[in-house]
């Protein structure tokens, strides 16, 4: 009869293990935010900067800039003081060399 508890657990702990797995293979969706950075620069040249080097247009919302065809946003809000850029990608996928180039390159334009 002490076998029964045993078995009990065993067999919820396999099925736990087998949940686990199933949880581990599906692939974990949604934007993340891969890239913040500030700048005193203008919002209107951050803008357009980014906008010229990534072939991204402003849709919507006038401080967010979407490219849906490469998973990536751009948002840039200002505060006043100073403007901040964030780069998100679907699936939080990292940065490209030209995406990480060009926020560099932007935020150094003057």
């Amino acid at each position: 009869m002490v076998l029964r508890p045993v078995l009990i657990v065993a067999l919820l702990v396999g099925v736990l293990a087998v949940l686990a797995g199933i949880a581990l293979m599906i692939p974990r969706g949604g934007e993340r935010l891969m890239g913040r950075a500030s700048s005193p620069i203008a919002a209107e040249t951050l803008r357009t900067c980014l906008g010229s080097h990534l072939g991204l247009t402003w849709s919507g919302d006038p401080r967010a800039m979407h490219a849906s065809a490469f998973g990536l946003r751009v948002v840039v809000s200002d505060n006043g003081k100073s403007r901040q850029v964030g780069l998100f990608t679907d699936g939080g996928r990292q940065l490209s060399s030209s995406e990480s180039d060009a926020m560099k390159a932007c935020l150094t334009v003057e």
